[in-house]
């Protein structure tokens, strides 16, 4: 049958498949499948007897009642509207994202060490090809994350008429929700290391693989943070507050996970990880302060946990284990107050108190945003560069 049942799944390649598998690498790839067959049969096979299109209702009717018994027969429902996570295209086993994509990530890191040698064997050719597919990879790591991210909120479904029982449209499990927002915080929001291969990038590029990597995770991010995703969580916590996900819940485990680091006795943050948590504020203070009717329960939830957030971010700063995470967390706390207020001052008295090993010296604001003088002048540097890819 194939590892998609219909070539309109998009699905280029198996990706769940392992080596230990041995499947043959002619089946690695998408062929026409049980649907195509079965939604051609239905579209065009003749019905024998039936002189008007209202007198082959009935064993149209019966046809489609095969899909009852056969998930992999049904291709969309109508109004769904992207909230199925079992509607993902260039999905593998999107009945279980958590695991499939689990075993994706497998063969990415497999691919990872293949990549030199794969796209280096004509010796007086650039590195163009090499660029390009690494940049593939970091789009297909971010793809099938993304099929992580739409199970939070997700509301399943089958099309059916009246004639049918049960509902057209359930919610996700809210176990399933919260292992989706787990998985993410192990492996989307903690840095990818296995992406980052210097002896790599060096070959092409003199710099940009922060950006890289900020740009792969955000992405992620930014769609696990859907204003939809939120309201749906909302309405869904009103009709159901016993199984559903609530969004405060929901917004507290992101959190959580992606500032883990401010909870330790030391606090020590990478350049990565600060890329991403600066990125997490940018998207709640964009979220707060766009004004758009409707949103309003979602700001407010947005807002009580940035406020939580600072209050632990106050807890971390004593504990910094470094200058670098020092001058991030107080930015945070800065960006933050923004945020919640959007007319707030970036002022001297509003950082720490300057000086000696550990302290950061007086900030100033240009057209560029704050800026840091004194202690750590190559922080002055708020610019980013580096391709991007979506």
């Amino acid at each position: 049958m194939g590892h998609v049942a219909t070539l309109m799944d998009y699905s280029r390649f198996n990706y769940v498949a392992q080596p230990e598998d041995h499947i043959p690498p002619e089946d690695l790839i998408p062929r026409i499948g049980p649907y195509d067959i079965w939604a051609t049969h239905w579209g065009y096979a003749p019905i024998p007897g039936a002189k008007t299109p209202d007198e082959e209702k009935p064993t149209l009717d019966k046809w489609a009642r095969e899909q009852d018994d056969k998930p992999y027969l049904r291709f969309s429902t109508e109004h769904a509207n992207g909230t199925d996570p079992g509607e993902n295209t260039e999905a593998v086993g999107d009945a279980d994202a958590v695991y499939s994509t689990g075993m994706g990530m497998k063969n990415l890191a497999r691919v990872m060490k293949t990549l030199i040698p794969a796209t280096t064997a004509e010796p007086l050719e650039p590195y163009d090809r090499l660029s390009e597919v690494y940049g593939r990879v970091l789009s297909q790591w971010t793809l099938e994350m993304g099929h992580v991210a739409v199970i939070v909120g997700g509301v399943e479904s089958q099309d059916k008429h009246p004639n049918q029982p049960g509902p057209q449209f359930w919610p996700t499990p809210r176990d399933k929700q919260i292992a989706a927002v787990k998985y993410l915080n192990d492996n989307a929001f903690k840095t990818p290391t296995f992406l980052i291969n210097t002896k790599l990038v060096e070959l092409f590029e003199p710099d940009g693989e922060l950006a890289r990597i900020r740009n792969a995770q955000t992405s992620v991010l930014n769609r696990l943070l859907q204003d939809q995703r939120i309201q749906r969580m909302i309405e869904l916590q009103a009709l159901d507050p016993g199984q559903a996900y609530s969004p405060a819940a929901f917004l507290s485990d992101v959190r959580q996970g992606i500032w883990s680091e401010i909870a330790a006795p030391s606090v020590t943050i990478d350049a990565y990880r600060r890329n991403l948590q600066d990125a997490f504020i940018e998207d709640y203070s964009t979220k707060i302060n766009e004004r758009t009717a409707g949103m309003e329960e979602m700001r407010a939830l947005l807002r009580a946990d940035l406020m939580a957030l600072n209050g632990q971010l106050t807890a971390a700063i004593p504990k910094s284990g470094n200058a670098e995470t020092r001058a991030h967390l107080l930015a945070a706390k800065d960006e933050i107050a923004r945020a919640l207020d959007p007319k707030y001052p970036i002022t001297a008295e509003t950082a720490a108190p300057a000086g000696g090993r550990g302290g950061i010296g007086a900030w100033w604001t240009s057209p560029e945003g704050p800026q840091m003088l004194d202690c750590w002048p190559d922080y002055i540097i708020t610019a980013t560069s580096g391709p991007i890819y979506h």
